[in-house]
C-alpha cells in the first residue's frame, strides 16, 4: 500500500471515529434537549468558537503547512521551525485575546448573531458563549499543532485529536446532564483543551526545536504573514456563511436554528472521505509544485476528483431520498418530537444536494491554496456566498429552514463549478480536465437510477407499514445495489481504481472478462499519488 493510501486510511479511520462520536453527541443532545429555544441558543453561541477553530486549522494548513514543507525542503529543519514557532506563538496570543473579547462582549455578539431572538433566549445564548469562550484557545493550539504534525506526515496522531475532543464532550453531556444545556457548552470547552494537551504531547519529539518566537521580520515569516491576512479573509468569508445563515434562521419559528444545527452535523458526515483525502494530498500538492511537476499535479487531482464524485453521488442521493427516515432513526427520542423530525429531515434532504460536491470542493480549494491563487479563491468564494445569501433571503420566507439549506447547497455547487472552470481555463490549463465532464454525467445517471429505486422502495414500505429503520435499510440497500450496478456499467474503470488505490494492485483484464463498455484501460494503482 502506497503512502497516500496508508495515510488516507489512517486519516479516514480517525474521521470515522470522530464521526461516530459526533453522531453520539448529536443523538445525546437531541434526546435531552430536543429542538427548543435552549438548543437554538446553544447553536448560535457555538457558531463563533466553532468557526474560529476551523479558521485556525484552515489557516494553519493553508499557510503554515506549505511554508513549513517548502522551507524544510529548501533550507532544512531549523529554518522551517523558525516559521512554525513564530506562527504558533502568534496564534496562541491572538486566540487568548479573542477568548477574552468573546467573554466580555458576549451579549453584544449574540444580539448581532441572532437578531430574531427574544430577551431570555438571547441572554441564555450570551451565557453559553461565555462558557465556550476559552475553547478558542484550545482550538488554536490543536489546530496549529495538528498542521505541524501533518507537515511531518504524522497522520496517526493528528487524526486522533478530534475524537479525543468529542469523547470529552460526550462524557460531559452524559454525566452532567443535570446542568442542562450549559453542560454541553462546558464539555465542548473541556474537549478543546484536552485536544490541545494531546497535540502538545505529540509534539514532544520536537521539544528541542519548540520555543516561543516573535521573529516577524524574518524573510520567510514575512512572506508567510503577507499571505495570512488574505487566507483569514477567505476562511472568514467561507465559514461566515454559516453564521449569516443561522442569523437568518433566528427570525424563523422556534426550532429552525436547531434543525439547521442537527442537519449540518449529519451533512458533514459524508464529507469525511473528502476531508481525509484532501488532508493527505495537500502536502503532496505543495511538494509537486515546488518540484514544478504540474502535469503530475493535474493528473493526480483529476483522478482523485473522479473517485470522490463517484463515492459522493451515492451519499448525496441517500440523504436526499432518505432524509426523514434517517433523522427518525437517529434522533427521534426523548424530547425530540416527530414535528422536529419532519423539519430536520427536510433540511437534511436539502443539504444532501450539496454532498455531491462538498468533498470535491475541499480538494479543489486546497489546490488553489497550494498554487498561491488565494485572491482568485477568495473572489470565487465571495461571489458564490453572495449568490447563496441572496437565494437564502428569497427561499427562507417560502421554505423556512429547508430553504436556507437549499441555498447553501446551491452555493457549494456554484463554487465547485467555478473553481474547475478557472483552473482549467487560466490557472492549470490541461486536456486532462476534459475527462471530468463525462465522469460527472455518468455519476448523475447513477444518482437518478438510485433515487428511482429508493423512491419505489419507500412506496412499497409505506404500503407495508414498515418501521422507519426497515425503510432506511431496505431503501438504502436497494438504492446502493442499483448505483453500484449502474456505476460498474458506466464507470467500471473508476470502481476498479478505487480498489487498486486501497489495495495497491492492478485488475487484470482478459478476453473472457472484457471491461465494461465505455471504459478505458485501468490507470496505475498509484494514480492518486502520481510520481511517488
Amino acid at each position: 500500500m502506497n503512502r497516500t493510501s496508508r495515510n488516507t486510511l489512517i486519516t479516514l479511520a480517525g474521521n470515522l471515529l470522530a464521526t461516530l462520536l459526533g453522531m453520539l453527541v448529536v443523538i445525546s443532545v437531541s434526546s435531552r434537549y430536543g429542538a427548543a429555544s435552549a438548543t437554538d441558543a446553544f447553536w448560535i453561541a457555538y457558531a463563533l468558537p466553532s468557526i474560529l477553530g476551523q479558521v485556525y486549522l484552515s489557516a494553519s494548513l493553508l499557510v503554515l503547512s506549505p511554508a513549513f514543507v517548502g522551507k524544510r525542503t529548501e533550507a532544512g529543519d531549523t529554518a522551517a521551525w523558525a516559521l512554525g514557532n513564530t506562527f504558533l506563538t502568534g496564534a496562541m496570543a491572538l486566540a487568548a485575546g479573542i477568548s477574552v473579547l468573546l467573554f466580555v462582549a458576549a451579549p453584544l455578539w449574540t444580539r448581532l448573531l441572532a437578531p430574531g431572538y427574544d430577551g431570555p433566549t438571547a441572554d441564555l445564548a450570551a451565557g453559553l458563549l461565555r462558557g465556550l469562550a476559552p475553547a478558542v484557545l484550545g482550538l488554536a493550539i490543536s489546530g496549529v499543532g495538528t498542521s505541524l504534525l501533518i507537515s511531518h506526515h504524522r497522520f496517526g496522531v493528528a487524526s486522533m485529536v478530534r475524537p479525543l475532543s468529542l469523547a470529552c464532550v460526550l462524557g460531559g453531556i452524559l454525566f452532567f446532564a443535570s446542568h442542562g444545556i450549559h453542560a454541553y457548552a462546558y464539555a465542548v470547552t473541556a474537549g478543546s483543551l484536552a485536544s490541545a494537551a494531546c497535540v502538545a504531547l505529540a509534539l514532544r519529539p520536537y521539544a528541542s526545536r519548540l520555543r516561543p518566537s516573535w521573529s516577524w521580520r524574518h524573510t520567510g515569516v514575512a512572506a508567510m504573514m503577507g499571505l495570512l491576512p488574505v487566507v483569514l479573509l477567505a476562511r472568514g468569508i467561507g465559514h461566515g456563511n454559516e453564521v449569516l445563515i443561522r442569523a437568518i434562521a433566528s427570525t424563523l419559528p422556534i426550532g429552525s436554528v436547531s434543525a439547521l444545527g442537527y442537519a449540518w452535523a449529519i451533512f458533514q458526515v459524508p464529507g469525511l472521505l473528502g476531508a481525509s483525502l484532501a488532508t493527505v494530498v495537500f502536502p503532496q500538492f505543495s511538494e509537486k509544485l515546488a518540484a514544478r511537476r504540474t502535469d503530475e499535479l493535474v493528473s493526480q487531482t483529476v483522478t482523485c476528483v473522479k473517485i470522490l464524485f463517484l463515492l459522493s453521488g451515492a451519499l448525496a442521493t441517500g440523504l436526499v431520498t432518505l432524509g426523514v427516515p434517517l433523522v427518525q432513526v437517529l434522533l427521534e427520542r426523548g424530547l425530540f418530537r416527530h414535528s422536529d423530525t419532519l423539519l430536520t429531515g427536510r433540511v437534511v434532504a436539502c443539504y444532501g444536494i450539496g454532498v455531491l460536491v462538498t468533498s470535491v470542493n475541499g480538494v479543489v480549494g486546497n489546490l488553489f491554496w497550494s498554487l498561491r491563487q488565494v485572491k482568485t479563491r477568495v473572489a470565487l468564494e465571495a461571489g458564490a456566498i453572495a449568490a447563496g445569501l441572496a437565494a437564502a433571503l428569497l427561499l427562507a420566507p417560502r421554505l423556512g429552514a429547508a430553504g436556507l439549506a437549499l441555498a447553501t447547497s446551491g452555493m457549494l455547487l456554484l463554487l465547485t463549478w467555478a473553481g474547475f472552470f478557472v483552473l482549467a481555463r487560466w490557472v492549470l490549463p490541461s486536456p486532462r480536465w476534459r475527462d471530468l465532464l463525462p465522469a460527472v454525467g455518468k455519476t448523475l445517471a447513477g444518482c437518478l437510477a438510485m433515487g428511482t429505486a429508493i423512491g419505489a422502495s419507500r412506496v412499497a414500505a409505506g404500503l407495508l407499514g414498515l418501521h422507519p429503520a426497515a425503510v432506511l435499510v431496505s431503501g438504502g440497500a436497494l438504492g446502493l445495489a442499483v448505483y453500484v450496478l449502474v456505476g460498474w456499467r458506466l464507470q467500471g474503470q473508476v470502481l476498479n481504481l478505487i480498489l487498486a488505490v486501497w489495495f495497491r494492485r492492478r485488475t487484470v483484464q482478459t478476453a473472457a472478462a472484457p471491461p465494461p463498455s465505455g471504459t478505458e484501460p485501468l490507470p496505475d494503482a498509484g494514480a492518486c499519488e502520481v510520481g511517488r
